[in-house]
């Protein structure tokens, strides 16, 4: 005989409404190849943020970009959002200062559409 613990349902949630947010950068992670639509998309980054107030704070919400950045393609875009400055090509970054900071996050259709540091950072 085994004994049980019960937990949380893991049933999906609907989407974060459409809005600004304040939220925390959680971090990135691969986000593997995959049919989509009818074509295939190649692997890619999954940007990862948790709502940190109001009525959706905890809630995870990201977006999926590709994975070689650019300064003007999306995957660039988030980068230079999250480091607060325009990329210049050849260059090389890091995300680890940004990783648990705080950050101004529009949701748009239920994934992070922008991202921008706050004025008091």
């Amino acid at each position: 005989m085994f004994d049980f613990t019960i937990g949380e349902s893991k049933a999906k949630q609907p989407p974060i409404p459409d809005g600004s947010y304040v939220a925390r950068f959680v971090g990135t992670e691969l986000s593997p190849a995959k049919e989509w639509e009818g074509k295939m998309l190649e692997e890619g980054i999954r940007w990862q943020f948790e709502v940190a107030n109001g009525a959706q704070a905890g809630r995870k919400v990201g977006r999926i970009t590709g994975k070689h950045p650019t300064p003007e393609n999306a995957c660039g875009k988030m980068i230079g959002s999250l480091l607060g400055k325009p990329l210049t090509p050849n260059e090389s970054v890091s995300l680890q200062g940004c990783v648990g900071r705080t950050y101004w996050l529009n949701v748009q259709g239920g994934k992070a559409e922008t991202v921008s540091i706050p004025p008091q950072q």
